[in-house]
């Protein structure tokens, strides 16, 4: 969203097919698992329900670990439950890289109005979320820290919000 005016607007694109651009040396071994099984890896790939299942799955190949087939709830849950160390793992990874993502997107649009992360896994995983290191990794853009430190991040934690959106945008 991009504000125009007193009344934001949203710009649409496809932004989440963005190349996945990893940062340490574990999401350097995320990307290469996964760009054998598909030839490009965006950050759609990862930051999703089936991301978080690929995240999960990645690091269960990279420490040879036999996994079970794990949905994104029931990784969400086994991550909240603190009993699955690679599930907690997975979910505090999608979460900080989900930070790294949106602070490139609002360095790419100029957003400084403001981020608004709504629907999917978040909410899910809130506990995680609010324990993660998302704010580091949204920040960490070097001499542009400055630039992104003002930009308010909300969180809509409601279901169905975004239909909300779409009904009130087609009853104008």
């Amino acid at each position: 969203m991009v504000p125009s005016g007193d009344t934001p607007s949203i710009i649409p694109t496809q932004g989440g097919h963005v190349s996945f651009a990893p940062r340490s040396e574990m999401e350097i071994k995320i990307l290469n698992t996964l760009s054998r099984e598909h030839p490009h890896v965006s950050a759609e790939l990862l930051l999703s329900g089936m991301g978080l299942e690929n995240i999960y799955r990645a690091l269960c190949h990279i420490k040879g670990d036999t996994h079970q087939r794990l949905r994104a709830a029931e990784i969400s849950e086994a991550a909240l439950g603190g009993e699955h160390p690679t599930a907690a793992q997975a979910a505090g990874l999608f979460c900080n890289i989900l930070g790294a993502v949106v602070g490139d997107a609002v360095l790419s649009a100029g957003a400084l109005g403001g981020v608004t992360l709504a629907g999917g896994i978040v909410p899910k995983i809130m506990d995680v979320f609010l324990a993660s290191d998302f704010e580091f990794h949204f920040l960490s853009k070097g001499p542009m820290r400055q630039y992104l430190e003002p930009v308010p991040i909300q969180l809509i934690t409601q279901d169905g919000a975004a239909l909300y959106g779409a009904a009130a945008l087609s009853s104008r």
